[in-house]
């Protein structure tokens, strides 16, 4: 059962996060303010850097 939650979610992934996602990336431009490099690059690729 695991496996097959982790294989849901990961094929699900963008209906999952991607209407936060881009609710952040309206925020910061109607806001006026460029999206911060370390957020863009989360909203294009979904990887966390530290």
């Amino acid at each position: 059962m695991p496996l097959q939650s982790r294989e849901w979610c990961s094929e699900n992934r963008s209906g999952i996060f991607g209407p936060s996602m881009n609710a952040l990336r309206k925020a910061f431009t109607d806001a006026g303010q460029e999206v911060p490099d370390h957020m863009r690059m989360r909203l294009h690729t979904g990887k966390v850097e530290l």
